[in-house]
């Protein structure tokens, strides 16, 4: 019984998708840039590196597509309004820019993301 308890222990476990948390510091728009700690304006980027990526921003889930996968990771949707959604993350320290592109404009946060 012993050995089976064991084995079942070193059995590879499904691997989890990855998640990123991306907190801005700061936060641009038509009126110019401010500082930010509001984590009302972080976005979560789930299954990053899977097939199917999604971003929860604004209360809304948004599949996304990566299109860039070098240096920089790059994850591309559109929203319910029809903007789009763009998230590009530097690999080396995390740092992302989050931009959200309309017809009335453009906002954009940037910060640093934590992989969850």
């Amino acid at each position: 019984m012993r050995i089976l308890v064991l084995l079942a222990a070193l059995a590879p476990m499904p691997a989890q998708a990855l998640e990123l948390w991306c907190m801005p510091d700061t936060l641009c728009g038509a009126r110019g840039c401010k500082a930010t700690s509001d984590e009302e304006s972080s976005v979560r980027l789930s299954d990053m590196d899977g097939p199917a990526p999604s971003l929860r921003s604004h209360a809304e889930t948004i599949a996304m597509v990566k299109t860039h996968d070098r240096a920089v990771v790059q994850w591309q949707g559109i929203n319910e309004q029809g903007r789009d959604e763009i998230l590009a993350m530097r690999k080396s320290d995390l740092t992302f820019t989050y931009i959200q592109r309309g017809p009335d404009g453009e906002w954009k946060a940037t910060g640093r993301c934590e992989v969850q």
